[in-house]
């Protein structure tokens, strides 16, 4: 399938990737193999975010795009996140660690097995989510991931919040039934 990439998606992609770099990198990863990791998720969720992107839909390319290649990059950093706090085996010295933070488990307290329903169940609202209309998808992005306001979207949109509030409420009933339907 050929994708006609946008005038200025390069320019979309240095944004998310500025931004990103801005976060601490993750531990056993060389500062130059995290920015290859990155660059490869930005650019695939670029990817993904054209071809389900919807010309019909009142919203802007540049905001979806960009606010789905920002999803895929923090999804990806919190998920090497949360394996290195689970499963790294070095301990790291005191100057390493952040204020707040707490070192890595001894190897001996490392589960031996992860639970594999919750994965399963990880992997089933994924696609749910990815099913979602782009329209719907780029809400719950722009007020759970973005942390934008109803009354900014609304602004955005030219609709009220209201509406917004609404169409929110309606996205979260069907996401409820779709989850509902999994536990059957």
């Amino acid at each position: 399938m050929k994708v006609n990439y946008p005038v200025g998606w390069e320019v979309w992609i240095d944004e998310c990737l500025r931004e990103a770099s801005r976060w601490s990198k993750p531990p056993n990863w060389s500062e130059k193999d995290w920015r290859e990791e990155m660059r490869a998720v930005a650019m695939l969720a670029l990817w993904s975010a054209i071809c389900s992107y919807d010309s019909r839909s009142q919203v802007d390319m540049n905001r979806f795009v960009k606010s789905r290649v920002k999803a895929a990059l923090l999804q990806r950093y919190r998920e090497e996140w949360r394996f290195a706090k689970r499963c790294c085996l070095s301990q790291p010295s005191a100057n390493e660690l952040s204020d707040g933070e707490t070192p890595s488990l001894p190897i001996e307290e490392i589960p031996e097995k992860i639970d594999e329903e919750v994965l399963w169940w990880r992997m089933e609202v994924r696609n749910i989510l990815g099913s979602l209309p782009p329209k719907d998808h780029y809400l719950l992005e722009r007020l759970f991931i973005d942390g934008t306001t109803e009354s900014d979207i609304a602004e955005e949109l030219g609709i009220s919040q209201p509406t917004v509030s609404r169409w929110k409420r309606e996205i979260i009933q069907k996401l409820q039934q779709m989850l509902k339907g999994l536990r059957s």
